[in-house]
């Protein structure tokens, strides 16, 4: 009776040893791997660049908050860095910014740490931002449907009106390339009023709204 409680006892203290043993050994396996989220991680920077302001997005007047998800190692580096939000005009910039960034490292405790980089954009030009005006225009072509496309679909082109109603930029990244380009062509031949919001003229930032057919009809 005596040997076999000491047999026993001995396998299960044998068994807690070899699971003590297998845990520190995964602990210390996993202590790299290990991560946390840091929220904004703006003031623990030691380093943080500010971004470039691309010229095309003063075109447009690209301006407001870019929020950035970034990766960071043991040793303060971002391994990985996107974008999750703010003008797709500055999202590039912003990206390229909080790659160079640098925090302070963290080679005792062996984590990552995931967190949000928040730049603010401050337009250089006066304008006002508003949606699709379709129905504000004076003189609204329609797109011509290319020939050799048979897609559909809608596309949004994104505009700047000046102070006399003339449409001076154009673009669109959305939609079948075919259609963007001939949406973008109408865009430009666009007409307004000087002023296509309450109040003084000013440049205006806005968008205009083209629906593709399959038939080759196209809606504005």
């Amino acid at each position: 009776m005596v040997s076999n409680f000491i047999m026993k006892s001995f396998q299960l203290l044998l068994l807690l040893l070899i699971t003590i043993f297998a845990v520190q050994i995964n602990f210390a396996q996993g202590k790299g791997r290990k991560l946390v989220i840091g929220g904004i991680v703006n003031g623990k920077a030691t380093q943080l660049p500010k971004p470039d302001y691309p010229q095309e997005a003063k075109d447009y007047c690209a301006s407001g908050k870019v929020e950035v998800e970034v990766l960071i190692n043991e040793d303060g580096k971002v391994i990985s860095a996107k974008a999750v939000s703010g003008d797709e005009l500055l999202q590039n910039s912003a990206v390229e910014a909080a790659k160079k960034a640098k925090f302070s490292p963290t080679p005792h405790i062996q984590v990552k740490v995931k967190g949000i980089v928040v730049y603010y954009f401050v337009p250089v030009r006066k304008c006002i931002v508003i949606g699709v005006v379709n129905k504000k225009a004076n003189y609204l072509p329609k797109p011509i449907y290319p020939k050799s496309c048979r897609c559909q679909g809608i596309v949004k082109v994104r505009i700047v009106v000046d102070i006399n109603g003339d449409v001076i930029s154009a673009r669109s990244d959305l939609g079948h390339p075919l259609l963007r380009i001939s949406a973008v062509e109408a865009a430009r031949k666009t007409k307004f009023s000087p002023a296509i919001i309450n109040g003084p003229p000013v440049l205006v930032v806005a968008f205009l709204e083209y629906k593709f057919y399959s038939n080759g009809k196209v809606s504005t």
